[in-house]
């Protein structure tokens, strides 16, 4: 395809100008910058007020430009030219005189924060595993901050024991029936859909393949074994983050958010080949999520948890506990609350995206 030159406008107010930029439009197209069949790309040059790319700027008070490249990360806010249809950034109003900040070609200084800023009030969030243990935890904050939050899990006494208020129902997340019936109630009883906290988890631990110490058998882990976590942690999470952003997307409930629960386990840890594959995939899956979900203004993030108080950790032998405790340089167990504090983070912060905490204390595997 014929390089077009794209023309931007950068600078303080007052101090506006245009910096010609020459780029390939098949190159803008592989990026999402234009959308096909919307634009007619035979001209030789192409400005702003012409073509639907608002190019992404930086530091109005400099005379500074991010390069096209960088401008892929606004790309799910390139909508029509038509009014009904334009992303956040796209400026409501021309200017074909003296440009102010409020006419410049559209960037991240430009973004109204409160459009995506998540208050914890304003959610409508699902919280899968939050019968116990960390997702209980994190239900019952969400709760005391204002937030509606609908629960599920396959144990239904420990949803019976949560504050009066929460919206629980039964969710086994290893069947896909139960995870759709389950968001469309959820939607339905919260009066919208903005958040997943995907929490559900289970542990079978074992050896890939061991040698018994008495008989010398050599004994594998069964499929079945195996399938059990990855049915759980993997697949059922991946089809809670396709069934509640489907209905965010549907229902058009941006700015949403996905909190992932990985583990430092993701790195690797002896005799949890199940656990270790379904915990990685979900922090990989974190970033490609993002990607995908940008459009539909919903951001993704992770939070890894190492040795935790719950009630899985409460029925380790004390031995190996102690012995795990004190590996950990802040010389404590970790607590539900902590994962608290970065939970809330990702839930807070909409500059955060695609990433992994770890909050092991500083031990790791």
């Amino acid at each position: 395809m014929s390089n077009c030159s794209i023309v931007a406008v950068i600078g303080a107010p007052g101090r506006s100008r245009r910096l010609p930029w020459t780029i390939d439009i098949e190159d803008l197209y592989l990026k999402n910058l234009l959308v096909q069949g919307q634009h007619d790309v035979g001209e030789k040059r192409v400005d702003l007020e012409q073509i639907n790319c608002p190019l992404l700027t930086v530091a109005a008070d400099k005379d500074t430009i991010c390069p096209p490249a960088a401008a892929v990360a606004i790309n799910p806010l390139v909508g029509s030219k038509d009014e009904g249809s334009r992303g956040p950034w796209w400026p409501r109003e021309r200017s074909r005189g003296k440009q102010s900040r409020q006419h410049a070609v559209p960037g991240p200084h430009h973004l109204d924060e409160r459009e995506n800023r998540m208050n914890l009030k304003e959610l409508k969030i699902v919280v899968t595993g939050g019968a116990q243990g960390m997702g209980a935890h994190f239900a019952t904050r969400l709760f005391e901050a204002g937030a509606q939050v609908a629960v599920g899990d396959v144990n239904e006494e420990g949803l019976k024991a949560l504050p009066k208020g929460i919206h629980t129902r039964r969710l086994d997340v290893s069947k896909e029936d139960d995870i759709i019936g389950f968001v469309n109630w959820a939607f339905d009883a919260m009066g919208g859909l903005n958040g997943l906290i995907n929490n559900a988890g289970i542990l079978k631990d074992g050896l890939l393949v061991k040698k018994d110490k008495t008989t010398g058998q050599v004994v594998k882990m069964s499929l079945d074994q195996f399938n059990a976590v990855i049915n759980v942690n993997l697949i059922g999470a991946t089809l809670m983050v396709r069934e509640v952003v489907a209905k965010m997307v549907e229902k058009d409930q941006g700015p949403g958010v996905i909190v992932n629960m990985s583990s430092i386990a993701r790195h690797g840890n002896r005799g949890q080949s199940n656990y270790v594959s379904a915990k990685a995939a979900l922090a990989a899956n974190t970033v490609t999520w993002m990607k995908e979900f940008a459009p539909f203004r919903i951001r993704v993030g992770a939070i890894a948890p190492g040795m935790v108080e719950t009630p899985m950790t409460k029925g380790m032998n004390q031995k190996a506990l102690d012995g795990f405790i004190a590996n950990i340089p802040v010389g404590r167990i970790g607590v539900p609350e902590d994962l608290w504090v970065a939970v809330k983070f990702v839930l807070e912060c909409d500059y955060f995206n695609g990433r992994t905490i770890d909050v092991d204390g500083g031990m790791g595997f």
